[in-house]
């Protein structure tokens, strides 16, 4: 009678459950049905050139691709935003997608989009959409852009666009490789600060005056710490570079 009741139990609480179980099955059915959809509709207005719809679903991909899991609807969603970006003829939409990929949760599929569609080191003067997409990878910072991200920092003779990149690497506080952007900053702190008590070149104090904030700020906000002064910063990292843990300040 006891085994009876027990199982009497436990095929109550199931009958209960299910439903539950079925409500959700069907909810993550409607969000891939909407995603399948809004990948064709983007699609549609990519082939109509339609870029006041293309900005609307743009926003509206951000929210389908978080909400679901599935790998290939996900790649679709990635591919119609980077579609958007190689069209000329769709430059009005362009902005909505590169903020719609900055928000995407998965970084390496939303940089893949974004990546050549930044400055590069010899970009006489970044757009105003290249410096959007390095604001959008400052959001993601996806270890697959560290290498890119280093190059423009110290190689670009925009400055502007070097200082968003070095902006951008102090984004990386989570990843694994903070250690090493900590490194790559302090080094290019050494090699752009202008030689204290001596005169340096009108470029050398062009390009420090224009990199010296964004690399002191970088810094700070990866370690969370609070120094303002280079040589604080040299000492600093002498100090801990091979204790790491020392770096940083954790949450």
């Amino acid at each position: 009678m006891a085994r009876w009741s027990v199982f009497a139990a436990s095929a109550a609480a199931l009958v209960l459950v299910l439903p539950a179980v079925a409500a959700f099955a069907a909810d993550d059915a409607g969000k891939l049905e909407s995603a399948k959809t809004l990948v064709a509709e983007m699609a549609a207005s990519r082939k109509a050139k339609d870029t006041t719809a293309l900005e609307a679903q743009a926003k509206k991909a951000v929210a389908a691709h978080n909400g679901i899991t599935d790998k290939g609807l996900r790649g679709k969603l990635q591919k119609e935003l980077g579609s958007i970006l190689k069209s000329k003829h769709l430059a009005a939409a362009h902005g909505a997608s590169i903020a719609a990929l900055g928000e995407l949760n998965d970084s390496k599929g939303a940089y893949k989009q974004l990546r050549k569609h930044m400055p590069g080191p010899k970009t006489e003067a970044a757009t105003d959409q290249q410096k959007a997409v390095l604001a959008a990878v400052d959001k993601l910072a996806p270890d697959g852009a560290l290498k890119d991200l280093f190059e423009l920092a110290e190689k670009a003779k925009d400055y502007e666009a070097g200082g968003l990149a070095i902006a951008a690497l102090g984004s990386f506080k989570s990843s694994k490789k903070r250690v090493t952007v900590v490194e790559t900053l302090i080094k290019l702190m050494q090699r752009f600060e202008p030689p204290r008590g001596q005169q340096a070149g009108v470029e050398t104090e062009k390009r420090w005056k224009a990199l010296a904030e964004p690399l002191i700020r970088a810094l700070n906000e990866i370690t969370g710490q609070r120094i303002g002064d280079p040589a604080e910063w040299h000492d600093f990292w002498k100090a801990n570079k091979k204790k790491p843990a020392g770096l940083f300040v954790e949450d």
